[in-house]
C-alpha cells in the first residue's frame, strides 16, 4: 500500500538505502532521467548529512484504484539544525500491482 511504500522510503533515507530509492521512483520523476552514478552519490551524500528523527503521517487517500496520495511530516536534522519537510506524495500502481512513489504535490 501507498502509506507502507511511503515509511519504507523515509526508512531507507535514513538507512543510506539508495538502490532501494531509485527502484521504487516513477521512471517519469525527473530524477529518474539523470545520471544514475551521479544520482545515487548525491542521494547518499543527503543520507549520511542528515539525521532522521521522526516521522508523521499526517493523512492518506485512495484517489482512484492506481493512485493514491501520503501526507506527511518528517523530522530532519543536518548541520546539528532541525527542520521539518512537509510533503503530500502522490503514489501509482503499475500494471505489475506494485505501487511507486511517482511526485510531491505540496512541500515546504
Amino acid at each position: 500500500m501507498p502509506e507502507g511504500l511511503m515509511r519504507s522510503r523515509y526508512c531507507a533515507y535514513s538507512l543510506g538505502l539508495t538502490d532501494y530509492l531509485i527502484k521504487t521512483i516513477h521512471a517519469s520523476h525527473p530524477q529518474a532521467s539523470r545520471n544514475i552514478k551521479k544520482w545515487k552519490a548525491e542521494l547518499s551524500e543527503y543520507c549520511k548529512s542528515t539525521r532522521f528523527t521522526g516521522l508523521e503521517v499526517v493523512d492518506h487517500a485512495m484517489l482512484s484504484p492506481t493512485e493514491a496520495t501520503v501526507s506527511f511530516k518528517a523530522y530532519l536534522e543536518q548541520a546539528g539544525q532541525p527542520f521539518t519537510l512537509s510533503e503530500k506524495s502522490k503514489f501509482v500502481r503499475l500494471n505489475s500491482n506494485r505501487w511507486i512513489y511517482h511526485s510531491a504535490l505540496e512541500l515546504n
